[in-house]
């Protein structure tokens, strides 16, 4: 489980004192937590000198982007999507028996390596009313053709920059879970929910 702060040099410090006790090969679950792009680029960029071949034991990973907070209380949102850097480590994971995946504020913006994947949990907050890209949206649940359990959560004040084109296939795909928070526009789940086959679920 890799967290951090929000100060760049502390981050290096941690990582440097950080015990990698497994090898990569043998971790199973992967949990990384910062508060700020900085400092995921400092984490990903460590993981990338460590990782040179594929996660053949991981099974679970979490990505979350926290939101962060000044002196004054002042909560300070970045970006939802993940910057090329960062991008371009991931894609070059393979992970072969990853089936679980969390995303908190964190949405790729290009493909990775997910097709085992079979439950995802996202979670999407943002008190801007900057749009939803819909295209990087359907890439990532298109990229789970595998997919049976998926859960939502959603805290937006935006909505979605388009309808979404058609419905995706993605066959195996038996529960939804959809949880809507603060004031989150009507339009913006409905164009979420335009995403998908709902006739073939077994819970909604």
């Amino acid at each position: 489980h890799i967290t951090g702060s929000s100060d760049n040099e502390e981050s290096h410090s941690q990582l440097e004192r950080f015990p990698f006790i497994q090898h990569y090969q043998q971790w199973r679950e992967l949990r990384i937590s910062y508060p700020n792009e900085g400092v995921s680029n400092i984490y990903f960029e460590h993981l990338d000198s460590i990782i040179e071949k594929p996660l053949e034991s991981l099974e679970y990973l979490s990505i979350t982007n926290e939101f962060e907070e000044t002196e004054e209380g002042v909560l300070t949102w970045f970006s939802l999507y993940l910057d090329d850097d960062n991008m371009f480590t991931l894609s070059s994971w393979q992970m072969p028996k990853l089936t679980r995946l969390e995303l908190r504020n964190a949405i790729p913006t290009g493909p990775l390596q997910f097709g085992n994947v079979t439950s995802f949990n996202l979670h999407v907050q943002n008190d801007d009313s900057n749009p939803l890209d819909m295209a990087v949206f359907r890439a990532l649940f298109q990229s789970m053709p595998k997919l049976e359990s998926l859960s939502i959560s959603l805290d937006v004040y935006g909505t979605f920059d388009a309808d979404s084109e058609s419905r995706l296939a993605l066959p195996s795909l038996r529960s939804l879970e959809l949880q809507i928070d603060g004031t989150t526009p009507r339009s913006t789940i409905e164009k979420l929910m335009g995403i998908f086959h709902t006739q073939q679920l077994r819970s909604l």
